[in-house]
């Protein structure tokens, strides 16, 4: 495999800090999704 350079770039999103204790990762995930898409940040 031959090694190549990247240019340095930015990688930006949303996050969320959860924990799995009473599912509340299923529900936080979920509004962490519902936002990405309401939010339009998808583009």
């Amino acid at each position: 495999m031959q090694q190549q350079h990247i240019s340095q770039f930015n990688i930006i999103g949303i996050a969320v800090r959860t924990t799995n204790a009473n599912g509340q990762s299923g529900i936080d995930i979920e509004a962490l999704w519902e936002k990405f898409w309401k939010g339009e940040i998808h583009h």
